[in-house]
């Protein structure tokens, strides 16, 4: 390793890299799909932020798909809220609400990925 030059190294590093964002990415994605197979299938909602009939309502105005990407899923959604106020932003899917935990709830960091995600497309 002594005779490795600094551009080796920065290569390395960056492949290093590039495989562990990987390898989250992954991880992430099979998480989802876990908590999307073992989320109860039962119509009915217990939680501490909303009652069953509120999570019935929220349910039907966001048309039984999540406030995100629009999918319906199997099972129940996933209440969302502000973890600061506690209030409730919607009904998610799984992997939205997986992906928004990663944000950190931080809107800059979801601006700043859909403008990265547009940016590689015309690229």
């Amino acid at each position: 390793m002594a005779d490795k030059k600094p551009e080796d190294l920065d290569r390395l590093l960056q492949r290093l890299v590039t495989a562990g964002q990987g390898a989250v990415h992954r991880g992430l994605e099979d998480l989802a799909s876990l908590l999307e197979k073992y989320q109860p299938k039962q119509p009915s909602y217990k939680g501490p932020h909303l009652t069953n009939a509120e999570y019935d309502g929220l349910l039907e105005r966001q048309g039984g798909v999540c406030a995100v990407c629009g999918e319906k899923r199997e099972g129940r959604l996933v209440v969302d809220h502000d973890h600061e106020t506690g209030k409730v932003r919607g009904l998610l899917c799984n992997f939205c609400n997986v992906a928004l935990g990663f944000f950190r709830d931080d809107e800059r960091r979801v601006v700043a990925a859909a403008e990265y995600l547009r940016a590689g497309r015309t690229e």
